[in-house]
């Protein structure tokens, strides 16, 4: 018979124990201390014993040791080839028990207690099973013997509805074969669908941009519209003649574009600052004429500057400077620059003629003008525009009450009634448009 492993014993191992270094100390335990048993192949008699191992201490010949550690006190140690059979026997029966097993045999008596109590165990579950066989065994016994006939009738049922069963499979298998390939037939065409949706999408998107550059620039050019309206609007209620002339004064002289036209004793202004200003008043009479298309009779201005003239018409075609030079020079040039002014002032009359047969009116001037004079009506006094045999204060004074006719004539001629063509239908509403302008561009920002 084959033998059968025995089971498994768990075996703890203790904690090491060290003799004291002391002789004397260690000498109290060493009649305590059990260590490992085995068999050995030295005995005292014909049987096999047990050897403690080799202990510090003790006399070698009560002391004997086999190859498997166990040492057997009070027994001189014997030739270890000496051996009897029944030693032998037991030897080799612990070495097949240790190789089948996780245990080195022989047991101690702790080990072999839980090793039969695990081997009762078994045998008390083997016996259990062997009872439940044998009670199954007597059922089958009694039991009676089935019909075939009818088992065979149930077996061929059972194979008829197995084959119908196969057949729906395969026509199951079939349909969802047919299923797989429209579902795929689906995917392609949602795929095809999927790339068509996002080029419409691209698409889409860069028609929506495009739409949205337009509309901002549609929007943009009619806000321009509507500034530029608007700028017209401002323009043509600007008296341009007021910006590019500035008549003002400097204490008690007057001056246009910050050019000084007079001179005091206390005040000696050059004579180039003062060809300057009447260059400026000059070229401020030729653009109101040239505004009303005017031409005048006797005389043309020629704006030149500090250095401007009046021609006069006819075959001798004389120039008159409307400049005057050093006093070293005075006497020499005085009756022309003297004509000169004479001449401004009647084109400036003829002008100021010319408006009233314009507007059907009655321009009313503050210092009323008579060949070179000019009349102060609160004073009651005259003053001449010539510079001969006439003092400095009075020349300055005709010359203050000159540039203010022309501030005068110049805000007259500023009226929109006079100056102004009628505003057209189209620009009356500028505020509203503005509003209506606006309120399209929020909307759009909105749809953005």
């Amino acid at each position: 018979q084959q033998l059968l492993p025995l089971p498994e014993v768990p075996v703890f191992r203790g904690h090491e124990f060290v003799l004291p270094s002391d002789d004397e100390a260690a000498a109290g335990y060493i009649d305590k201390i059990v260590q490992p048993l085995t068999l050995s192949a030295n005995s005292c008699s014909t049987d096999a014993f047990l050897l403690h191992s080799n202990i510090t201490g003790l006399d070698e010949r009560f002391v004997s040791s086999s190859v498997h550690g166990y040492t057997i006190l009070g027994c001189p140690p014997r030739n270890s080839n000496e051996r009897t059979p029944a030693l032998k026997v037991t030897s080799e029966l612990l070495d097949l028990a240790s190789t089948n097993s996780n245990l080195d045999h022989p047991l101690c008596e702790e080990c072999t207690d839980a090793l039969l109590q695990q081997v009762d165990k078994q045998l008390t579950f083997t016996a259990a099973k062997a009872r439940s066989y044998t009670q199954l065994l007597d059922q089958l016994k009694n039991t009676r013997a089935p019909n075939i006939e009818h088992l065979e009738l149930q077996l061929k049922e059972l194979e008829l509805e197995e084959k119908e069963l196969e057949a729906e499979v395969q026509e199951i298998l079939a349909e969802q074969e047919e299923v797989k390939k429209t579902l795929e037939e689906k995917r392609q065409q949602a795929i095809v669908l999927a790339d068509e949706e996002e080029r419409y999408l691209i698409e889409c998107c860069k028609q929506r941009s495009l739409w949205f550059d337009a509309e901002e620039e549609r929007i943009s050019f009619h806000n321009q519209k509507v500034h530029s309206q608007l700028q017209l609007e401002k323009l043509k209620q600007t008296n341009i003649f007021n910006i590019a002339f500035h008549i003002w004064k400097d204490d008690h002289i007057s001056t246009i574009n910050n050019f000084r036209l007079g001179r005091l004793p206390t005040m000696q202004v050059s004579w180039t600052e003062i060809n300057a200003a009447l260059g400026q008043m000059a070229l401020l009479l030729c653009s109101i004429a040239r505004k009303f298309q005017l031409n005048f009779s006797k005389y043309e201005i020629v704006p030149y500057g500090n250095h401007s003239y009046v021609k006069v018409k006819g075959p001798e075609n004389r120039i008159l400077p409307l400049y005057h030079y050093s006093v070293i020079k005075m006497m020499v040039i005085n009756t022309s620059f003297d004509l000169a002014m004479v001449a401004f002032l009647e084109c400036f009359v003829e002008l100021v003629q010319h408006l009233e047969r314009r507007s059907n009116t009655t321009l009313s001037l503050p210092y009323p003008i008579n060949k070179h004079l000019l009349e102060d009506p609160q004073a009651g006094a005259r003053y001449s525009i010539k510079t001969q045999f006439n003092p400095d204060e009075q020349w300055t004074k005709a010359l203050k009450f000159l540039l203010t006719n022309l501030k005068w004539a110049l805000t007259w001629v500023s009226a929109p009634a006079l100056c102004q063509p009628s505003i057209p239908a189209a620009s009356r509403d500028v505020s509203s448009r503005m509003q209506s302008s606006a309120t399209r561009h929020s909307a759009v920002a909105q749809r953005r």
